[in-house]
């Protein structure tokens, strides 16, 4: 009876550090899915504020919002209509790359320039708005972690004045069979 007891801790003592090291590595699923939903709420709320948020806006501020908005999909549809084009007017394609290839070679630089500009100050943003604010929540459940990884364990505590205490008890328990058989050679 004694042995499974002892037995049972051994087990759930490596279970829980199985898990908490599996933990550490991927979290949670119930923090994930919290962290989750907390993003998709956040990203709706936003996307919300942004086309319903009407009040003291003027004309004027709707259509610059408009233009604003207009790059993305309106370099998709040139460049959509441009190989359409080379389908159903191979001639007025013909000419629009005789056109393209009379543009100076620093004036494409400096389209390049702009458009990557343009598309990568966006991006940069994004990661700053991302990556860079951090959830308090989140970074509370992590220095917990970490202060969980750092600190002792429990059960190795115990685990070793169990250890300690057996041989304690091995050491002076007194038998006549065992003395006997330590004076024959046994260890």
């Amino acid at each position: 009876m004694f042995g499974f007891d002892i037995f049972g801790k051994a087990v759930k003592g490596v279970a829980e550090g199985v898990n908490s090291v599996v933990q550490t590595f991927t979290g949670s699923k119930k923090d994930r899915d919290k962290y989750n939903h907390q993003a998709y709420i956040s990203t709706q709320n936003q996307f919300s504020s942004e086309f319903h948020n009407r009040t003291n806006r003027t004309l004027w501020d709707s259509f610059w919002d408009g233009i604003n908005r207009m790059p993305r999909p309106l370099f998709v549809v040139l460049i959509v209509a441009y190989f359409i084009l080379s389908y159903v007017n191979p001639e007025e394609f013909q000419i629009l790359n005789l056109g393209l290839s009379t543009v100076p070679e620093r004036m494409w630089n400096i389209l390049i320039i702009i458009i990557g500009f343009y598309f990568c100050a966006r991006e940069l943003q994004k990661f700053r708005e991302n990556k860079i604010t951090f959830d308090p929540v989140k970074f509370n459940e992590i220095q917990a972690q970490i202060q969980q990884i750092r600190q002792p364990k429990q059960d190795e505590k115990d685990l070793k004045e169990f250890r300690e205490e057996s041989e304690d008890f091995i050491n002076n328990f007194d038998n006549p069979s065992v003395e006997a058989w330590k004076k024959k050679g046994g260890k």
